[in-house]
């Protein structure tokens, strides 16, 4: 009997399909033909940590024309070390800089913006 594909199978189904059309398009020829269920997996898991552009920026950068990887699990390796993003900073609310910084004060010492202070309990 076929196994009805839920939304979270669309939804991985259309995130492997982005990696490889964003790959493709960066020029790299590695397969996504014969990817085993737990290489499946990784790779979802790593698409939601890093993103797709992020991972194929860096199979783009070790990519060598004389060498190409020829399977999509080639990278895994590659990618398991790239390092996490960070939380990116909230937005600013123009008057600092993006680490909520307004400049120094008549003593030196920086003067940290009231958009990033931390409110009052």
């Amino acid at each position: 009997m076929a196994r009805t594909k839920t939304h979270d199978d669309v939804v991985s189904s259309q995130k492997l399909a982005d990696l490889e059309s964003t790959t493709t398009a960066a020029g790299l020829v590695a397969s996504y033909a014969g990817i085993k269920s737990e290489q499946t997996s990784e790779i979802l898991a790593l698409v939601d940590v890093h993103g797709v552009e992020s991972l194929t920026q860096a199979a783009k950068n070790a990519h060598r024309q004389s060498n190409p990887m020829l399977h999509v699990h080639g990278w895994l390796r590659l990618w398991r070390g790239l390092p996490i993003r960070r939380r990116p900073l909230p937005p600013t609310c123009g008057e600092c800089d993006e680490y909520g910084r307004l400049g120094d004060d008549a003593h030196g010492r920086a003067v940290r913006c009231t958009c990033r202070r931390p409110a009052a309990a």
